[in-house]
């Protein structure tokens, strides 16, 4: 494998004044560019496209630019010892004779993780040439400021999404499943129809930032997610949003039924919670709390077979039929693997022994067993039955 990397400067800078020293350290990264021709990076494309190199260049706290060709088996170039911040980045791609074919340009913030680019196939076709001097139909101020000038703005829209939602239930908060577990590669954005692919997932942040755009102006956006051969995985989220220098705010949420057939087949995952008693722990009522018996069945109300209750960490499972009666438990359980999704869950306490039991507490709610084992713990308090023989 040929690997191209290019050296960045880090700086130290050292002042004396009156027998004191200053010292300022600027911070350096080392940052990977890489780029695929429509997910792909064979070589076989240069021919297709008629590229012979590819130029990229960093425009920010440093400058710094190389070429590479096309011909290389992989295509990537390592920037070492960059300076920290935000760079404007541009892959370009060039026939045999320098003529621009195709370039890429976005934002990003340097601070060591790897930045992808996607060329699409209208991005190279010719029917575009930026920097020729002429805004040609298929051109914009975004995707070539070169020819069309300036967007006349320094607005932002910042997109981010989620898969089932988020932990704390907040717009913003961290993801409930990620990427990874449901097999998504990147994330598809589109501007008023111009489209652009991003890291599904970069550095744990699943988001982006529309940048360069006109203050108080809307924007048409749509999003979907997309696996590693650029085949769709969901439906496109979309929505027209205003642009402004403090940030507009674009939010796809993928729910588990927003994903196309077959791609949720086979995703399965796990259900964490713990329980109380009218917010107190089993050993804390009155009387005390001896077993707990679970249902689970789908959104339908068909009840799920062979679906089995453990506290997580012990060894000892029940079914989830019922009938089956569990030690009362202070410890986190876990529902075993099912397919993701939405579930009815029902929950009840009771005192006496396994096959004589005063059901006194209950809970019947909507649960969401996401994609993968680690996924968040719900709290769930069963509330006193009015009237139960435990209370008389």
């Amino acid at each position: 494998m040929k690997r191209s990397w290019v050296h960045g400067l880090g700086a130290m800078v050292l002042a004396g004044s009156l027998g004191l020293v200053a010292c300022t350290v600027v911070v350096t990264q080392d940052v990977t560019v890489e780029w695929t021709i429509e997910r792909s990076d064979a070589p076989s494309l240069c021919s297709t496209y008629g590229i012979d190199t590819f130029t990229v260049t960093l425009l920010g706290p440093e400058h710094q630019s190389t070429t590479v060709s096309c011909e290389d088996e992989y295509w990537f170039v390592d920037f070492l010892g960059v300076e920290e911040g935000i760079y404007e980045i541009t892959v370009a791609a060039w026939d045999v004779d320098n003529v621009q074919v195709g370039s890429l340009t976005g934002e990003h913030f340097i601070d060591g993780r790897v930045i992808t680019f996607n060329f699409l196939n209208s991005d190279l076709t010719g029917s575009t040439s930026c920097g020729d001097g002429f805004c040609d139909s298929d051109e914009t101020c975004s995707s070539c400021p070169a020819d069309c000038g300036s967007c006349g703005g320094d607005a932002k829209i910042d997109v981010l999404w989620n898969i089932n939602g988020t932990v704390d239930g907040t717009e913003t908060g961290q993801s409930w499943d990620s990427c990874t577990e449901v097999g998504a590669t990147h994330a598809v954005v589109s501007v008023d129809g111009e489209a652009q692919s991003v890291d599904c997932n970069v550095g744990g942040n699943m988001s982006t930032v529309l940048s360069g755009l006109i203050d108080d102006q809307s924007y048409a956006l749509k999003i979907k997610l997309v696996d590693a051969n650029g085949a769709d995985l969901t439906t496109e989220v979309a929505a027209n949003v205003l642009a402004s220098v403090a940030g507009g705010q674009f939010i796809g949420d993928f729910f588990y039924d927003s994903f196309h057939e077959p791609n949720m087949t086979g995703i399965e995952g796990q259900y964490h919670f713990k329980t109380t008693y009218d917010s107190l722990q089993c050993s804390q009522t009155t009387p005390i709390v001896d077993y707990q018996v679970t249902l689970i069945r789908t959104e339908d109300n068909t009840a799920v077979t062979n679906v089995q209750v453990c506290d997580l960490g012990n060894t000892g499972c029940f079914e989830a039929d019922a009938v089956a009666a569990k030690p009362c438990t202070d410890l986190e359980q876990v529902l075993s693997v099912l397919p993701w999704g939405s579930y009815k869950i029902k929950l009840e306490g009771g005192i006496g022994t396994p096959t004589n039991l005063d059901i006194c507490w209950e809970h019947e709610g909507n649960i969401l067993i996401g994609a993968g084992t680690d996924n968040p713990m719900d709290q769930i308090d069963l509330a006193g039955i009015t009237g139960a023989s435990c209370f008389l």
